[in-house]
């Protein structure tokens, strides 16, 4: 394997396991304290926005720099990821409260 695989390997990894984490440690801890009324998940909705606008930037970087249409697809994968979880965090809101009115 060349240097290119194994970046493309690692980025995918990345993917699977940042779903993984926040999936199971960050959407349930963000809940908990949404529920509490101390919501955090606006914070790290806004933190994950931040971090897909990272990565589009240097997917496009190595779109135009390197012309490599994989890793661009990677890097989008991430960007996709982190903006479809940044939403889902930015829209927590108290169960208890939508439940009763």
């Amino acid at each position: 394997m060349n240097k290119v695989a194994k970046k493309q390997i690692y980025l995918l990894l990345g993917i699977l396991i940042v779903n993984i984490l926040t999936y199971f440690l960050l959407v349930p801890y963000a809940q908990k304290t949404a529920n509490s009324h101390i919501n955090q998940g606006d914070f790290f909705g806004i933190v994950y926005y931040v971090i897909s606008v990272i990565f589009l930037v240097i997917g496009i970087r190595s779109l135009i720099k390197d012309r490599n249409i994989l890793l661009f697809l990677l890097y989008a994968g991430f960007v996709i990821t982190f903006a479809f979880w940044g939403y889902k965090l930015f829209s927590l809101y108290c169960l208890e409260c939508a439940s009763c009115g």
